[in-house]
């Protein structure tokens, strides 16, 4: 024992403030780390980032839509994306079809809800388009 009384080891309140200090400096050397990757990397950095949300803004919007309603069209989705499919490959879309038909697929995303209205309009667009 020393001559405070002491068994020679940390009291609570000064194990707490090693711990505290130790993640402090664990936690600025990640963020000095973090910081130098940006800095080298900034374009791959973008590019996941982008990347992430627009798999977010697909996702929610595939969430959103009518599963109901795309069961009872099951068939002529089938059909369409077959016909479309095949009218690509023979090209047979011009890039205008391919262009407006994109502009309609934005349109969709942009409030991240699928209605059966656009869903029969896709169809629709989609079955002139392999005519």
């Amino acid at each position: 024992m020393d001559n405070y009384g002491n068994s020679g080891r940390f009291s609570k309140g000064g194990m707490f403030a090693v711990g505290f200090f130790s993640g402090v400096l664990v936690s600025a050397l990640v963020l000095i780390l973090l910081v130098g990757y940006l800095w080298r990397h900034p374009q791959a950095v973008l590019v996941k980032a982008a990347d992430f949300g627009v798999k977010k803004v697909i996702e929610k919007t595939v969430e959103s839509a009518p599963r109901e309603y795309i069961g009872q069209k099951q068939d002529e989705i089938a059909v369409t994306a077959q016909k479309f499919a095949k009218a690509f490959s023979e090209s047979r879309i011009s890039p205008g079809d391919m262009q407006m038909l994109s502009a309609k697929m934005l349109g969709i995303l942009a409030d991240q809800k699928i209605t059966q209205g656009e869903i029969d309009e896709m169809l629709r667009s989609m079955n002139q388009f392999a005519q």
